[in-house]
Parts: C-alpha cells; sequence; structure tokens
C-alpha cells in the first residue's frame, strides 16, 4: 500500500509564502525546521494538502516553487531575472534545417 505524501506551505503573517515541502508527517518535518533553520520563526500559518504518492506529492512540489516562487526554498526556485530567454534566431534555423530536411525527403514529395 503506498503511503500518503503531504505538499505543506508555510506563509508569514502577511501572507507571503515561505517555503513549500513535502513530508509524510509535515508536523514532524516542522519540528526539523524548527531545529535547523531561522527562518521557520517567520511561520504564522501552514496549509497542507495530501498526495496518494510521493511522485504525485514531488510533481506537485516542484510546479509550486516553480510557479509561486517561495522566499525560502532554493532548488527549482529561479528568479525571472535569472532566466535565459531563448534566442528566437538559433529555433527559427534549426525549424528551418529540420523543415529542408522533410521537404527534401522523397515521402514528403
Amino acid at each position: 500500500m503506498k503511503q500518503k505524501t503531504s505538499l505543506y506551505r508555510h506563509f508569514d503573517s502577511e501572507g507571503r509564502l515561505l517555503y513549500v515541502g513535502i513530508s509524510i508527517n509535515p508536523m514532524i518535518r516542522f519540528t526539523q525546521h524548527k531545529a535547523e533553520k531561522d527562518w521557520i520563526y517567520e511561520v504564522k500559518s501552514i496549509t497542507i494538502d495530501q498526495f496518494n504518492s510521493r511522485k504525485d506529492a514531488l510533481y506537485a512540489e516542484k510546479n509550486a516553487i516553480e510557479s509561486e516562487k517561495p522566499k525560502y526554498n532554493i532548488v527549482y526556485n529561479i528568479p525571472d531575472s535569472k532566466l535565459k530567454k531563448p534566442q528566437s534566431d538559433r529555433f527559427v534555423s534549426i525549424d528551418s534545417q529540420i523543415l529542408s530536411l522533410y521537404r527534401s525527403n522523397a515521402v514528403w514529395s
């Protein structure tokens, strides 16, 4: 039987998202954070969502960190200013090359 895994979110007194994580027991994990992280004293509320598998919770955690940008998460939390925008001309030339290959193929004639 698969063990349920929780996705938890920690918020400050203004409702700002501080941290997103997963755990089988989020309250035990909170106690571990309390022993390790100074930011834990900023936490004023917690929300918890349960998932049927760790895999589902990991997927939700990654998506939440990437889209919600919690203050203290490091993994998956890349500031928008540091994201590199793709070079559009690179993609156009690749697309053109692929299109040329398809057009030259006898199947497409």
